[in-house]
């Protein structure tokens, strides 16, 4: 299911989509992390409801067509603190999870939002959501953007992991996203199709795929399929 959430995010439903996709991605590289299972379900609800501040915002901006303008980026960048302050006053909300949810878009850099705080300061919980988060976001159609295949988004995130991301999240979720998918079927960019047999560790994101004909291709030797 994991492997195939870009075929069930719509443009139209993404914001749906999406808070529902967080919280699974967030849920299993909680599992996958070694946190006991009401940890991960504590990490799955902040990352379902981590955007519920967008609620606050004005449906305008939510179903714009196109890219925002400058001052709309920094209104929709307010969204984490309208998500802390609905979450703040419930019963069952402890600490961790409002600050997973009030920091799931800051980065190791400092280059996030909404408070613009780096490293150690960013929750352990808020650094999951942040990269389940934009490998969604990544693989999933938008009105402003289309989807990528989910091997490009997880090269790309192993490429950005320094200075961004926490680069242990991030390896954790390429390398248990690529061995999940072993004996799926593939569409490669030449439109064959084939089967992954083989996840090479050093680069998990370029499998060997053996193509209905019986023919293999490593495409860690090959960049053009």
């Amino acid at each position: 299911v994991l492997l195939q959430l870009h075929h069930y995010s719509t443009k139209e439903d993404y914001l749906y989509h999406h808070a529902v996709s967080v919280g699974l991605l967030s849920a299993f590289l909680g599992a996958k992390l070694g946190y006991e299972k009401g940890e991960w379900l504590k990490i799955a609800l902040a990352g379902a409801l981590a955007d519920c501040g967008m609620a606050k915002l004005p449906t305008s901006l939510l179903t714009k067509n196109g890219l925002y303008t400058l001052k709309e980026k920094h209104e929709m960048r307010d969204h984490p603190k309208y998500s802390y302050q609905m979450l703040k006053k419930r019963p069952g909300i402890d600490g961790s999870l409002l600050s997973a949810v009030l920091q799931h878009h800051e980065r190791e850099d400092g280059t996030g939002y909404p408070l613009g705080v780096r490293g150690q300061k960013i929750h352990f919980y808020a650094q999951i959501l942040a990269v389940a988060d934009v490998y969604h976001a990544m693989i999933s159609e938008r009105k402003y953007r289309k989807k990528k295949s989910p091997y490009m988004v997880l090269e790309d995130l192993a490429k950005e992991r320094f200075g961004k991301f926490n680069p242990h999240i991030v390896h954790v979720l390429v390398s248990q996203l690529t061995q999940l998918s072993v004996r799926t079927s593939v569409r490669l960019t030449n439109n064959r199709l084939g089967e992954i047999v083989f996840i090479d560790p050093m680069a998990p994101t370029r499998p060997m795929v053996q193509l209905q004909n019986g023919e293999m291709i490593y495409l860690m030797k090959n960049y053009t399929v």
